[in-house]
């Protein structure tokens, strides 16, 4: 499975594709950052907070910051987030 995030002036998007098809998992919901946090805000769940480094290549790394659910963090941190722009 391939999850694809775009964050882009305070809003941050979603999808993945697992079945060979595309699948939009959110769009249009906020985030925020303050110093080394960053916060997204959604509707289907609490807000999931995490800090956050960027590495020398320019791709975001992020750590949990808890209570979060074991998937979230899955799927926020499995792999670091590449600078597409």
């Amino acid at each position: 499975m391939t999850f694809t995030a775009t964050l882009k002036d305070g809003k941050w998007s979603m999808y993945h594709i697992g079945t060979g098809q595309k699948e939009i998992d959110t769009t249009g919901d906020t985030y925020t950052v303050q110093g080394n946090r960053i916060r997204f805000h959604w509707a289907a769940n609490p807000a999931d907070t995490f800090t956050y480094s960027v590495d020398g290549k320019g791709a975001l790394h992020l750590t949990p910051v808890p209570p979060m659910d074991p998937g979230d963090v899955f799927v926020w941190t499995t792999h670091p987030w590449t600078r597409i722009g």
